[in-house]
């Protein structure tokens, strides 16, 4: 344990006035040294502590406990928020996590060694992202969120905490299957995903191609508009907002960007923040990206990296919403699928490795479980529609299934 020097000898009762400010000057830099040391002992404590922490209403509140081999003498540890709280002993402390008095949003706070005269000599961040049910659900509102080419068992190889907290309450499928009747490519995968029927119906079979397309079934983003609700589009891959999502749909219904999936990303991020649409739908290409120039494998690093930047951006996403003035009252779900798998560095085949599939739909309001059989990206239509209240006409010919009310 690093404790501090001790203090220098008394100086004598007769001194010189030279004798006297060279003890004057030998105390403060042992001072000095005292303080940097204190400082760096508490550094280097408090970087091993994670206070990156999301929480969903009921879940156990953490502690995290953490060695503090700094001497009393440098000071108090105090905390900056009254719901973390700092307990402990000299050599062990615990920080407390306590939700009681949160509502949904994003929390601040920080661990700090104090010195006496209030200074703080070192310090650790804490941020705590909580989700509680709203107190009526008669606000509902939805984030669609797509990862092209994200296969199922590379998702779940990669570090993804925030989807890993979102499954936590979620309805979900990780062993989903694409639609039947084209090619497990882009275009009629995520027309698929916005109709709710197959490419048999919508009759997109290949990309760039839609001269064929059957504008009878329309996409979920506009069922939603017919409805009366507006809705915000960003995408990685251009095609979704200039030849998937009606172009019919105009700017004060449907508000439309287009960019590399970090900017995407931040810019519905801030919409969410702001808006007072109820739909936000986002795409990102990483991934498929990364699967065409290095192979869709969970064992190809730079795969798991496309797959675990898309969890970065999906937290850019959330905390777009959780920023919201409104977010209390608010019953947000997020939904999240692929439009297809791959294998080597394309994809295409109707056989498991390109077929197989996930979808989450998940919320402070649903009720977690694991889709047995039969799950769709196509589910994603229904789901989006069914919790926006959008009363789904069976003359549609809806082949997916909602999974969230």
């Amino acid at each position: 344990m690093w404790a501090c020097r001790p203090a220098p000898p008394s100086a004598p009762d007769v001194a010189s006035s030279g004798d006297s400010a060279a003890a004057d000057v030998q105390a403060m830099d042992v001072a000095a040294m005292d303080a940097s040391a204190c400082i760096a002992a508490a550094t280097a404590a408090l970087s091993s502590v994670e206070l990156e922490l999301r929480l969903w209403d009921g879940e156990p509140a953490p502690r995290v406990e953490f060695a503090w081999p700094v001497a009393p003498e440098c000071g108090a540890l105090v905390s900056s928020a009254p719901w973390l709280e700092v307990t402990g002993t000299n050599a062990t402390r615990t920080a407390q996590v306590d939700t009681s008095a949160l509502r949904t949003g994003i929390h601040r706070a920080a661990i700090e060694l104090r010195a006496s005269d209030g200074s703080v000599l070192a310090s650790k961040s804490a941020t705590l992202r909580l989700f509680r049910p709203p107190a009526t659900r008669d606000d509902r509102r939805v984030m669609v969120i797509g990862y092209d080419g994200a296969r199922p068992d590379a998702v779940e190889a990669a570090r993804t905490p925030v989807l890993d907290f979102l499954r936590r309450r979620a309805v979900q499928s990780f062993d989903a299957r694409t639609q039947l009747a084209a090619q497990t490519v882009s275009a009629p995968g995520w027309m698929s995903t916005f109709t709710g029927v197959d490419p048999s119906r919508h009759r997109v079979v290949s990309n760039g191609e839609y001269a064929m397309r059957d504008s009878a079934h329309r996409t979920f983003v506009a069922r939603a508009v017919d409805a009366g609700h507006r809705a915000v589009v960003s995408t990685a891959w251009e095609e979704v907002t200039t030849q998937i999502v009606e172009t019919s749909l105009g700017a004060t219904s449907v508000e439309r960007n287009f960019g590399f999936d970090s900017f995407a990303a931040r810019w519905l991020a801030q919409r969410a923040r702001t808006g007072v649409e109820r739909l936000y739908v986002q795409h990102l290409n990483a991934p498929d990206a990364a699967g065409h120039s290095t192979g869709f494998s969970l064992d190809n690093p730079r795969y798991i990296e496309a797959i675990e930047s898309c969890d970065q951006n999906l937290g850019v996403l959330i905390d777009g919403v959780l920023a919201r003035a409104t977010v209390a009252r608010e019953d947000w779900l997020f939904v999240l699928t692929t439009d297809h798998g791959g294998r080597g560095t394309t994809h295409g085949p109707l056989d498991d490795d390109n077929r197989r599939i996930w979808f989450v739909a998940s919320g402070p309001s649903i009720t977690p479980a694991t889709i047995a059989a039969g799950a769709s990206h196509m589910d994603t239509a229904p789901t989006v529609l069914d919790w926006l209240g959008v009363a789904i006409d069976s003359s549609w010919g809806l082949q997916g299934v909602s999974r969230a009310r």
